[in-house]
């Protein structure tokens, strides 16, 4: 690289400081270079000195000089190896490799001790059926053995023929029955009719305390000389308190008529009992018999087993 031409003492001083600043700044501007190994251009101005990088030199004008030096300078000689590294990480496990070829066969080993005895196999089949060997002699006879139990109960045998009638029996009593009509001589009638026990004129037996329905008919006369008195009929078993009263009022105009219905319980110890319908004159019903029942007043009997 020469001089500029024609520079006064005073430029050529200001293009030497100029050209050390720029050997300054080479190592600075490697880095803005083009490629590796290129140039690096700069523009000087002859009168302040100023440089300015430049991609070329034709970008130089008037009153300026181009300046172009090197970037790199000449490779330098190898320098010493550094020390080892320290060791990377264990790699990834290979493939497996393939199968190698069969080795040949080792001498035979020596005898193994004998083993202990093994488990007792299966049961075998049964074998074929021998032959019947000859008939023994006849052993003694055995002692008596002890009686078998019963057997089973046998089938019914078939019906034997009919047996020829037998005697009459003796008339059986008489069996309970139901009165259908009563009347109470001393007070007046209630005149019951109609009556019905469970629907039955004739009751037969009943288990204890079974309930039995009462219905009849009755036509209640006006008690003599009393025409304001207050009639009731107490009905119910005579071995007991009556179950209440069918009939509570003045029976004016006379008669009063009218139907019963009530239920009695049959006593809990078999037996005949009477059902009776009783004529009372009290202000109301009464809980208990205002006077006994008497027979004209029996309605039914109920016979109890």
């Amino acid at each position: 690289m020469g001089l500029p031409p024609r520079l006064s003492p005073r430029s050529l001083k200001s293009w030497i400081g100029a050209v050390a600043v720029a050997a300054l700044l080479a190592s600075m501007l490697a880095t803005v270079a083009g490629a590796a190994g290129g140039a690096i251009t700069a523009c000087v101005n002859t009168s302040s000195g100023e440089i300015k990088i430049v991609s070329s030199a034709d970008s130089c004008k008037g009153g300026s000089t181009p300046l172009t030096w090197n970037q790199v300078g000449p490779q330098g000689p190898a320098g010493p190896a550094g020390p080892a590294g320290p060791t990377g990480p264990q790699g990834a496990a290979g493939a497996q490799g393939a199968v190698g070829a069969q080795g040949p066969a080792g001498p035979a080993g020596a005898p193994g001790a004998a083993g202990a005895q093994g488990l007792a196999g299966p049961q075998g089949a049964p074998g074929p059926q021998g032959l019947t060997g000859p008939a023994g002699a006849p052993g003694a006879a055995g002692a008596q053995g002890p009686a078998g139990a019963p057997g089973l109960q046998g089938a019914a045998g078939p019906a034997g023929p009919a047996g020829a009638p037998g005697v009459a029996g003796a008339q059986g009593p008489v069996g309970p029955t139901l009165l259908t009509e009563a009347y109470d001589t001393n007070f007046g009638s209630s005149h019951p009719t109609n009556i019905k026990i469970d629907g039955w004129k004739v009751l037969p037996p009943v288990q204890p305390g079974a309930t039995l329905s009462v219905t009849f008919d009755f036509s209640q006369d006006q008690f003599p000389g009393c025409p304001n008195c207050i009639d009731q009929i107490q009905v119910g078993f005579i071995e007991q308190n009556p179950v209440g009263c069918v009939y509570n009022g003045i029976p004016n105009p006379s008669p009063a008529v009218g139907s019963a219905s009530f239920t009695v319980t049959a006593p809990m110890t078999p037996g005949t009992y009477v059902l009776a319908a009783h004529r009372s004159l009290e202000f109301s019903c009464l809980p208990g018999w205002e006077l006994a029942p008497g027979p004209g007043e029996y309605i039914g009997i109920v016979s109890v087993q």
